[in-house]
């Protein structure tokens, strides 16, 4: 079990320290090209991330149990909602910030407004990622670690895309 949480943790502290640069570079400059470098991470590499654990780990955390009226991923699914939805407002915030605005005020509500969406994104995906190594990394760790390893490494592997 050690291997799939180890990847997991690792996977999301990569994730973190990227945004955390980008968001930096996007703040201090966002009609720069910085903007499209974060708007690729987070369509490319967040939604990719969150799409690879709904489908592979949250299936696999789900199974002991689940029952008639249980859905012990449901929360997390709803952030991974939330997440998209966000990155979908700051693409739309990060266009708008690049285009050519001849008013002062509006350029400055612009940038307060994509500031505001950033910092709410990086925010709820520090806590998602932090419920999930909370809670699931202990779940997992209950229940038949060793199988529950065996099949989740390499669907894990493939999310990440790494051969092996």
């Amino acid at each position: 079990m050690n291997q799939m949480r180890d990847k997991i943790l690792a996977r999301h502290k990569e994730i973190l320290r990227s945004l955390d640069s980008m968001i930096a570079a996007v703040i201090a400059d966002p009609e720069g090209s910085h903007r499209l470098q974060l708007i690729g991470f987070l369509r490319h590499r967040l939604l990719a991330h969150i799409r690879g654990e709904k489908q592979d780990l949250y299936a696999v955390v789900d199974r002991p149990l689940a029952g008639p009226c249980m859905n012990s991923t449901a929360t997390m699914s709803g952030d991974h909602r939330f997440l998209e939805q966000q990155v979908s407002r700051i693409d739309e915030a990060l266009t708008t910030v690049g285009l050519e605005c001849p008013r002062a005020p509006e350029r400055q509500a612009n940038r307060a407004e994509l500031a505001r969406l950033i910092i709410e994104l990086n925010a709820i995906l520090r806590l998602h990622f932090q419920k999930e190594e909370l809670v699931y990394m202990t779940m997992l760790g209950c229940h038949t670690a060793d199988q529950i390893e065996a099949e989740m490494l390499p669907r894990m592997q493939r999310v990440f895309g790494e051969n092996g």
